[in-house]
């Protein structure tokens, strides 16, 4: 994109990729102010750019002192064969800090991934309860599954992880529930309790480039204009495009207005790590950002080592004076009697320090994030591998740090977010379930959901529609980090047998302790299927020990083998 490109936040980079690699000067400076971005927007979006891996992007100059090229300059560079002229001479005194590395590690996406999965990666998702209401809970899961709910707490994490806030919101399109994820970088809250940062209202604004054809010479421009939305208690009005101008706010024109009438605005505000009287929260990677583009710097230099000393130098050992000397192993060296000539190759021992001091640095980042990630191969800074014969203790012993931290981000999206959205999906829902007068008829609106299927006594199968019931709270139930290993159940199973039949806890205690390392989620319906078990297979013992069973001896006998037969 050229340097008068609007910025796009659907290209889902950055405000440094719309610079397009030139220098920060005092024109890249007014142009973000026509992008229209407040100093809270800027830092989000250079937060942003660790995560896509572009925050070196506007950096000219390569770490080898030439110009950097995009992959297409790259590419019709090797398709002609030369190089262009001046391009040896670009910036080979420019501070290596202000270069490009080119080894970047991009720690930061790594570390965002790392915590998003563990609140809300698929086998990490919480389940919805709600106490005393079986009907509603089962209605709230199927809206949940029908309107993609944790796929989107995946994206929200993720922008949440790595710029320290998220919006999310809901809709009914058509009777079907969807939910929404803005990026925080382009939302305008308006809050009604800054404590609790529930929101009045949502203006989502920002710059697109739209392709415009000149009308008098015909030639292609791109247009910056201004998309803009606001979600109040009453209404959703997306308001129509309008030219980006020199300053001044555009006359908006409503394009689409939906009166919902829900009291309440449809959309949740969440910080990431609370930071109490701040719209925005604590980033995954905050303190960190310094060492991780110290760990790019030595690997790139470490790079640079290695890459310019892979073709031995050579080494003449003569008093006599030499004429041109070619190297590589198509040359020979003529040499005066008594001079030597050898070949100098890289011992490889300021790489390796280099490579050494990132994976100190790397470890210590890991350390301040607390994160924990497996050693790459030929480093240190990892805390090992989970699996393997590490027993369920020994692996929360190990990765206690990071479980702390995971424990603040789950609690922050389970009650700051997803109860707070779901609870207002529920109340979206029973207004839409309302009966309303519609052209002299009450009429009542229906979600689309899939029927509730449920097994008959014969065998059959019937279908009812979802409805929700009385209502109740919300309780998220979050599954444990780490799965237990047979090892860890058989000796939970041992110590809950050796401390019932010492008569030191109960068995209801029993149950509930081993009930995690089977998988089991509701103990009572549990302990009631054992206690059925138990009282049919004693009153078939009671009504053998009366005769009334005898057991079969055989095939002749006109009984199922195995199955006791009457007598």
């Amino acid at each position: 994109m050229s340097s008068g490109t609007a910025y796009a936040p659907g290209e889902g980079a950055s405000l440094s990729r719309a610079v397009s690699g030139q220098v920060i000067s005092a024109r890249d400076n007014a142009r973000i102010a026509r992008l229209g971005m407040s100093p809270r927007q800027q830092e989000l979006n250079r937060l942003w750019t660790y995560y896509c891996a572009a925050q070196y992007d506007t950096r000219r100059i390569g770490w080898d002192g030439k110009e950097h090229d995009d992959p297409l300059a790259r590419e019709a560079i090797a398709t002609a064969g030369f190089l262009p002229p001046g391009y040896y001479d670009a910036g080979q005194t420019l501070p290596l800090k202000f270069r490009r590395p080119s080894a970047p590690y991009h720690l930061c996406r790594v570390i965002t991934n790392r915590f998003t999965g563990l609140v809300f990666s698929e086998r990490r998702n919480p389940q919805i309860k709600v106490e005393g209401d079986p009907i509603t809970e089962d209605f709230l899961r199927t809206l949940a599954e029908v309107a993609r709910f944790w796929p989107a707490m995946i994206q929200a994490r993720t922008y949440g992880g790595a710029m320290g806030s998220v919006a999310v919101g809901f809709q009914f399109i058509e009777g079907r529930p969807v939910v929404e994820v803005h990026d925080p970088r382009w939302c305008y809250p308006q809050f009604l309790d800054r404590h609790t940062l529930t929101l009045g209202s949502l203006e989502i604004r920002y710059q697109y480039p739209e392709e415009v054809q000149d009308p008098k010479t015909g030639e292609w421009l791109e247009i910056p204009f201004w998309y803009r939305r606001v979600l109040d208690e009453e209404q959703d009005v997306v308001f129509e495009p309008e030219p980006v101008g020199d300053g001044e706010e555009p006359a908006w024109k409503p394009a689409v207005v939906v009166n919902h009438g829900l009291g309440e605005c449809p959309a949740v505000w969440v910080q990431n790590a609370p930071v109490p009287g701040q719209i925005d929260g604590e980033p995954d990677c905050h303190g960190i950002y310094d060492t991780v583009e110290a760990i790019d710097a030595l690997l790139a230099q470490a790079h640079r080592g290695v890459l310019a000393n892979c073709d031995p130098t050579v080494h003449i050992a003569t008093d006599q004076p030499l004429s041109e000397v070619r190297k590589g192993s198509d040359n020979a060296i003529k040499t005066e009697r008594g001079g030597s000539v050898s070949y100098v190759e890289l011992n490889g021992s300021g790489p390796k320090a280099a490579c050494e001091m990132a994976f100190d640095l790397r470890a210590k980042a890991l350390e301040v994030a607390q994160c924990v990630l497996d050693a790459p191969a030929g480093g240190g800074g990892g805390m090992g591998d989970p699996s393997g014969s590490k027993t369920a203790t020994e692996v929360r012993h190990k990765y206690a740090s990071m479980v702390e931290k995971a424990d603040i981000l789950r609690e922050q999206y389970g009650e700051r977010c997803v109860k707070p959205l779901l609870r207002k999906m529920e109340r979206a829902t029973r207004q839409v379930q309302e009966a309303k007068p519609e052209n002299g008829q009450m009429v009542r609106g229906q979600l689309k959901l899939p029927p509730k299927v449920e097994k008959t006594e014969g065998g059959g199968i019937t279908k009812q529609p979802r409805q929700l019931g009385a209502g109740g709270i919300i309780h998220l139930h979050w599954p444990p980090y780490f799965e237990p290993t047979i090892q860890d159940a058989l000796q939970a199973t041992q110590a809950v047998v050796a401390a019932k039949t010492a008569q030191i806890i109960d068995e209801e205690a029993a149950a509930q302790y081993v009930a995690p390392f089977f998988n089991v989620e509701d103990v009572q319906e549990m302990r009631r299927k054992i206690r059925v078990t138990a009282e049919s297979a004693q009153a078939e013992l009671e009504a053998m020990a009366l005769g009334g069973y005898t057991m079969p001896t055989g095939p002749a006998t006109g009984g199922v083998p195995g199955k006791p037969s009457v007598g």
